[in-house]
């Protein structure tokens, strides 16, 4: 069931909850910093993938080195930006968790 927390004391306090009730995997999603408009690419990529027969896991990378060439690298920064908020995310979390 979805849910929204607003600071990593709040996801760590959810996840404890979540893991003393016995409960699996937990997934916290962090949105990007800069969202670009990519929908219009993406199907461009789909579409120049399939023109070039390219299929199954070969697809995703495909695509993102699309991506990054069509947008100028844009793209690239932006997941790389994404992945570091994710990691300071996951450590603000981690240190909260500890400390209840």
């Amino acid at each position: 069931m979805p849910q929204r927390v607003e600071s990593a004391t709040e996801a760590a306090q959810v996840a404890a909850v979540h893991w003393r009730l016995g409960r699996a995997g937990l997934l916290l999603a962090n949105p990007p910093p800069e969202s670009l408009e990519v929908e219009a690419l993406i199907e461009e990529a789909l579409a120049e993938a399939e023109w070039e027969g390219v299929s199954g896991q070969v697809v995703t990378p495909f695509v993102l080195a699309f991506l990054h060439e069509r947008s100028g690298g844009r793209t690239r920064e932006v997941n790389r930006r994404l992945i570091v908020e994710n990691a300071r995310l996951a450590a603000d979390v981690a240190v909260a968790f500890a400390a209840l």
